[in-house]
């Protein structure tokens, strides 16, 4: 019985998966802690064939459904990504850490890289700047777009949990139950993107932490701002571009048009939606990657933004 994916520009077509193979390999982390010898980007360790890959992760999708969280979705992808890297082999993914009846926590990944056993943690975020530019400069005034993620609170359950749990002997037991080996390097990794507000695309070095790796072309407004924000993002582009909505499965990676709504698109949008996330792109399939992507978020996202930091 033939497979029948999804049709081309779904989030599970083997072309899309390709662009989310390809974002993965050449994206640097927002964030890296620890110390070892896995590399990112990943397109360091190694030439891989992306478009074999996706067919084969879409052929598995198809017979046993895709993961439904984007963060699992992400994982997933990683996973088939280091499977085919050289010198590499998972280990373990999502191995569950039990003391007694409770769990302790999740080992994401234990993988085996020249010589090296590594305790890999890793996680796929958006966060949103608020404040003025020298806020800006601060981890804590980075926020999920529904305000209950942060940044710095990330960074310090990596640094103070998940990193941490690999070395506890409680841990190790666990492992050796499994035939595993203890890890001898521990690190951890943020991908996605910082999302900028809208009016600091004429800037372009926008407010960054000075601990992290800053990504460009990635904007937020408030609902109550959206024209102007898309009169600003589609001046430098012109008419020969619009705006392609972004699926939350399709998140990852770089959409290529064409464009279905126009520049000024306020009469597609729900108002006040808990998001809304849009690509700018060409009308025309062969004018390469987005040049933007906007957020537009509920008009009282700073507000409660604010409220996570107390």
């Amino acid at each position: 019985m033939p497979i029948t994916h999804q049709t081309e520009g779904h989030a599970n077509h083997p072309a899309w998966i390709r662009c989310e193979l390809d974002w993965i390999l050449a994206s640097q982390p927002l964030v890296s802690l620890g110390s070892g010898p896995l590399q990112a980007p990943l397109a360091a360790l190694g030439a891989l064939d992306t478009g074999l890959l996706a067919t084969e992760i879409a052929e598995q999708w198809a017979w046993n459904g895709p993961p439904k969280r984007l963060g699992r979705r992400f994982e997933h992808l990683l996973s088939a990504l280091f499977d085919a890297i050289p010198d590499m082999r998972v280990l373990g993914h999502g191995i569950p850490i039990h003391a007694g009846d409770q769990t302790r926590g999740e080992i994401d990944f234990l993988l085996s890289f020249r010589h090296a056993i590594i305790h890999l943690e890793v996680a796929l975020k958006y966060y949103a700047g608020v404040g003025d530019a020298a806020d800006r400069l601060a981890p804590i005034r980075w926020v999920g777009p529904s305000t209950e993620d942060r940044l710095d609170r990330k960074i310090n359950h990596l640094l103070t949990h998940q990193l941490p749990l690999s070395e506890d002997p409680g841990t190790l037991q666990v492992l050796a139950r499994r035939d595993l080996p203890a890890p001898t390097h521990r690190q951890a990794w943020i991908f996605g993107r910082l999302i900028h507000p809208y009016h600091e695309a004429l800037n372009s070095a926008p407010p960054t932490p000075d601990s992290l790796v800053s990504t460009t072309g990635n904007y937020w407004c408030c609902y109550r701002d959206r024209d102007q924000a898309f009169r600003i993002l589609s001046r430098p582009v012109g008419s020969t571009f619009g705006w392609l909505p972004v699926g939350h499965d399709a998140l990852i990676g770089q959409h290529h048009g064409p464009a279905q709504l126009p520049l000024i698109a306020t009469q597609h949008l729900v108002a006040n939606a808990h998001h809304t996330v849009l690509a700018l792109v060409s009308r025309a399939m062969s004018k390469g990657p987005e040049r933007a992507r906007l957020w537009i978020l509920p008009d009282d996202f700073v507000e409660r933004a604010w409220v996570t930091h107390s």
